[in-house]
């Protein structure tokens, strides 16, 4: 896709650096505990060699002059095809820190149709990004519309409180990346027009949030989870957990990265 310094200015002018509210030089003396197997080095700087042309030149657009602390280790990991959960501070960049690994390895792999072929009207996303609030939500499509200018890649948020037939006509526009309450998710799947069989990656943002508000019922955290697994094959699923009350873990079963998930909750 071809640069538009129309988009750009609409995307980046006020973008706040990251760099700005932490004092990241002391942060990055704060040790990372990690676990598991061969856990992959974590990288010390944001280089076109190492995230791709692409998203290196939407990195300095956004003004990133240096990965944080959870950046480091998260795009190694996930990009190793691991699994990870992991817990940082507000402010210390932890949307990229799910995002960048994404979109590193969907520009890498390419798009890919669903096994079964597209059939009715609906729409395939390869990743899903479940957040507890439509703040939330909101938040994150905000960043990843950023972080994936003129890649290609395409993003929607759908979320309860809005109207359907708007984000529909998002999604049949074309959607690669989706940011999703449960709430619609599952409103939009019962209709028909979402499936989850070709999803490759799924992030659970502000985890434990989801067993707050949805502590019981059809929309519990144990539904949600269980029932994506079973529309979809773990064993070929990246899963990245993320909140403020979790330990940095990394699972090389995508399987027990769920299920430990469920239990903690």
């Amino acid at each position: 896709m071809r640069p538009d310094k129309r988009r750009e200015r609409q995307l980046f002018q006020q973008e706040i650096q990251q760099t700005t509210g932490i004092n990241f030089d002391e942060y990055d003396k704060i040790p990372v505990e990690t676990s598991g197997n061969d856990v992959p080095p974590p990288i010390e700087t944001f280089e076109a060699e190492v995230i791709g042309d692409d998203l290196y030149r939407n990195v300095q657009l956004c003004g990133y002059s240096k990965p944080t602390p959870v950046q480091k280790w998260s795009i190694p990991i996930a990009t190793a095809d691991r699994d990870l959960m992991a817990c940082a501070q507000t402010g210390s960049g932890k949307t990229a820190g799910f995002l960048f690994p994404i979109i590193m390895t969907m520009l890498r792999k390419g798009g890919t149709e669903p096994e079964g072929g597209i059939r009715g009207r609906r729409t395939y996303p390869e990743c899903l990004v479940l957040a507890p609030t439509r703040e939330l939500a909101s938040q994150i499509q905000d960043e990843a519309q950023k972080f994936l200018y003129c890649t290609g890649i395409a993003a929607v948020v759908v979320y309860g409180g809005a109207d359907a037939r708007d984000q529909l006509r998002q999604i049949e526009r074309g959607c690669d990346l989706l940011v999703a309450t449960p709430g619609r998710l599952v409103d939009l799947i019962e209709r028909g027009r979402l499936s989850m069989e070709n999803v490759k990656f799924m992030v659970l943002d502000e985890a434990v949030r989801f067993a707050i508000i949805y502590p019981s019922g059809r929309l519990s955290t144990t539904d949600i989870l269980t029932s994506f697994l079973s529309l979809s094959s773990p064993l070929r699923i990246g899963c990245l957990i993320w909140d403020s009350n979790l330990r940095f873990v990394v699972s090389s079963n995508r399987r027990a990265c769920l299920t430990r998930m469920i239990g903690r909750l």
